[in-house]
């Protein structure tokens, strides 16, 4: 495991390349907002270890195959760690394509025809 300091973006993003996994972190008081960074580490294709108090990272994970979820209250992160380290790498589905701007576009395309549409109707 390696800890950087601050990097810029496109600095960040080549370092977190070469990764075997990206860490995301969530605050319990903030347990159901979702930070950007995992949907860079799905279009890097690295698995994420969220350490996590529920919520929304947890289902993000969960349904989209992005990684590890582990709650943080009721698991030993430390030794989720070490397994995690001992284990082969698994692979995930990185199931993200409904998040993509050409899917997101297209469904908000096809919502503002439908709202035109009864307008005219």
């Amino acid at each position: 495991m390696y800890l950087y300091g601050y990097l810029q973006q496109k600095e960040a993003l080549q370092v977190l390349s070469q990764a075997d996994y990206a860490l995301q972190l969530t605050s319990e008081a903030y347990a159901y907002a979702l930070s950007t960074k995992i949907f860079e580490y799905a279009a890097l294709w690295i698995p994420c270890v969220a350490l996590n108090y529920g919520g929304a990272i947890d289902k993000l994970v969960k349904t989209n195959d992005l990684g590890y979820s582990v709650n943080i209250k009721n698991t030993n992160v430390v030794d989720f760690l070490r397994n995690l380290s001992r284990d082969p790498k698994k692979t995930f589905r990185y199931n993200v394509n409904e998040y993509s701007y050409r899917y997101l576009a297209k469904k908000y395309s096809n919502i503002i025809n439908e709202i035109a549409d009864s307008k005219r109707n």
